[in-house]
């Protein structure tokens, strides 16, 4: 899923997930990668989110490695 993050042209908001017999095997650098070339060929990105639950460790960090930073931490109700 991407929408925009609010009413600023350019900013988007990212969620995905990969089907879990997939995850830890080393997968999640090319497929965040070619969620990210597909996305950035369509749309004119400023700034991209990614809103990631807190338990997700390993996607946090693959984000972090492909150079997205945490900005907040927030609490899902």
């Amino acid at each position: 899923m991407i929408e925009p993050a609010d009413k600023n042209q350019g900013v988007y908001e990212l969620g995905l997930g990969m089907k879990p017999n997939l995850t830890g095997q080393g997968k999640g650098q090319e497929f965040l990668r070619q969620i990210l070339a597909f996305v950035t060929s369509k749309l004119a990105i400023i700034e991209l989110i990614l809103d990631v639950a807190k338990f997700s460790v390993r996607a946090q960090k693959v984000y972090q490695h492909l150079g997205f930073t945490p900005v907040k931490k927030h609490h899902s109700s």
